[in-house]
Order: structure tokens, then C-alpha cells, then sequence
């Protein structure tokens, strides 16, 4: 007897590969997830979705690359992509060195004045000053919103 809860169609239905349709629709989502973090995606970054959804490279291939690109900037000159402000890293000691200069000249400036003023993303400041109160660098006092920040050095 067969058993009517096992769907017969079920290898067919798993082992299917996405429809240019879906993929799409996953990049979609998944760099309107990196706009809701306050990212900025690189115009690489897209370029290569649309090699993937087009069927060009594979998932494992888009990794590679993303990772290439953004280890070094050697690996966005191999690609096509020499200036990326947004996504240029930054030695954490150079930006460290920044934030410590904006704490100075305003105590009570927010993480969003703060990533303005080095070009970056608001996710990217609040990591680098989290990085910095661990490393005994800074603290805050006070509440978030009428707070100040004093530096340890």
C-alpha cells in the first residue's frame, strides 16, 4: 500500500534548480537586507548577481569572488572596480584614529555624524566603536541619546 502522507513528487520538487525568477528574487531580498543595515552595496556585488541569476557562475563561484574582492584591493583591480569609498577598507587603526578625533572635537556625536564623516556605513562605525570600548579605548557615559563619549587612552 502506498503511503499518502510521502509525496511522490518530492525528489522531483527538491532537486529542481531555481528558475532565474527565484534567484532573482533572492538577491533582491538579500541586498535589500544589506540597505536595511545601512550597507551600500558595490555595483560589483550586483554584477555578479546577474552572472549568477543569468546562469553564468554558480553560488560557490559568486563566493569566491565576493571574497576575492573584497580581501584586497588588488582583487577589485582584477575585476574591473578600482574605487569603492564605501567599501574600501579602511585599517582599523586609521579609523580608530578618526573616530578618536571626531570624540575629541564632539563628545555627544552620534554613530550616523560619525559615518558621515568617514564615508562609511552606520553597521561599520558601531562595530569599530564596539571594538573600541572592548580594547579599553573608549566609554560611553550617560544615555544613548544625551550621552558623551570619554576617551581612555
Amino acid at each position: 500500500m502506498r503511503d499518502i502522507k510521502k509525496d511522490p513528487f518530492e525528489e522531483y520538487i527538491k532537486n529542481l534548480p531555481p528558475t532565474q525568477r527565484e534567484m532573482g528574487e533572492a538577491w533582491s531580498a538579500a541586498i535589500g537586507l544589506q540597505d536595511v543595515d545601512g550597507l551600500k552595496p558595490s555595483e560589483y556585488l550586483y554584477r555578479i548577481a546577474k552572472k549568477n541569476i543569468e546562469g553564468e557562475i554558480t553560488i560557490d563561484e559568486v563566493d569566491d569572488l565576493i571574497n576575492s574582492y573584497y580581501e584586497t584591493k588588488e582583487g577589485r583591480a582584477e575585476h574591473g572596480i578600482e574605487d569603492d569609498p564605501i567599501n574600501d577598507p579602511i585599517k582599523l587603526a586609521d579609523r580608530e584614529t578618526k573616530i578618536i578625533e571626531l570624540l575629541r572635537s564632539e563628545p555627544g556625536i552620534t554613530r550616523a555624524k560619525i559615518a558621515e564623516s568617514l564615508g562609511c556605513s552606520e553597521s561599520t562605525v558601531k562595530r569599530c566603536i564596539q571594538a573600541m570600548i572592548s580594547k579599553n579605548m573608549i566609554r560611553r557615559i550617560g544615555s544613548n541619546k544625551r550621552g558623551e563619549w570619554i576617551i581612555l587612552e
